[in-house]
């Protein structure tokens, strides 16, 4: 068994989250999301992910 990419999504705006999200657990990613900075942070003291998307324009 493989072990599956954990990819952060940092996005405050829910529709663009959850589109993301669809999108990448499709392709049979591990996904997680947070909805700001400071719970991305608080995400990063538990998990390391392979990529964080981080919208910038928050």
């Amino acid at each position: 068994m493989t072990q599956q990419s954990l990819i952060l999504i940092v996005e405050d705006n829910p529709t663009n989250a959850r589109v993301l999200f669809d999108v990448l657990e499709a392709a049979e990613f591990r996904v997680l999301l947070a909805q700001s900075g400071e719970s991305a942070l608080e995400k990063l003291q538990a998990i390391t992910p392979h990529l964080i998307l981080l919208d910038v324009m928050m």
